[in-house]
């Protein structure tokens, strides 16, 4: 299986947890880690663990050394923490060399408040590409406070993975039982947003027809998933 490669920059606290936690999940689903931060006592530390990890000064960066860093990269994780400048500067980079390439990159970008979050989106950052740590963590707290019994992800184990993505062009126009998701690949549609109602989660059942554009999220078996994710269906 070919491995997914993922890029990181920012070895904050957010930055160095995601590195741990993808570095978890390798044995499941293989991914090369590109570590990059311009701290050199934080890329001294992990060099032991992780070859591919280089100080890097992005404001001090010029687009050919970023293709070069960048080169192959599956995806960008910009998780840089202490300011907001470094973010955008690099967001606006990365996009451009994205372009240029064969296989565009997915990119995934930190945002430190509403107006970044703006900004990005005016760059070209997907919304749904775009995080906030801190106001995700405050609002799954708010949530249990307020309904103690209600989760805001599944206790799945490395078995196990949850998916959200566009309805793969050969299951657009067609109802759900016709398709036998379950049967040809272990997985479960819990739920979907149709296109144009986003605000509005639907529980399907096999008379559902699966449109463009609707927003499909999938419980099952990481390799199965990927196969649906690429479109080998």
């Amino acid at each position: 299986m070919r491995h997914i490669q993922v890029g990181v920059v920012g070895l904050g606290r957010f930055g160095s947890s995601l590195v741990r936690n993808l570095d978890q999940i390798k044995s499941q689903s293989p991914i090369h880690l590109r570590i990059l931060d311009r701290d050199s006592e934080r890329i001294t530390l992990l060099k032991e663990q992780y070859d591919d990890a280089m100080i890097v000064d992005i404001e001090d960066a010029n687009q050919e050394d970023l293709q070069k860093l960048f080169d192959k990269l599956d995806v960008l994780i910009i998780a840089i923490g202490e300011n907001t400048l470094p973010v955008l500067l690099l967001a606006h980079m990365a996009i451009e060399i994205s372009q240029s390439q064969t296989k565009p990159m997915k990119i995934l970008c930190r945002a430190h408040n509403e107006t970044t979050r703006k900004i990005l989106q005016k760059l070209g950052i997907n919304e749904s590409d775009i995080f906030a740590p801190e106001e995700e963590a405050a609002l799954s707290f708010a949530k249990r406070i307020a309904h103690p019994n209600s989760i805001d992800a599944l206790p799945l184990d490395l078995k196990q993975a949850l998916i959200q993505i566009s309805t793969p062009e050969k299951w657009q126009d067609k109802p759900l039982g016709k398709l036998e998701i379950r049967k040809k690949h272990g997985a479960n549609l819990l739920c979907l947003m149709k296109n144009g109602h986003p605000d509005v989660v639907l529980t399907p059942n096999k008379d559902t027809i699966l449109e463009k554009g609707d927003q499909l999220v999938i419980l099952g078996p990481p390799d199965e998933l990927q196969k649906i994710e690429q479109q080998k269906i």
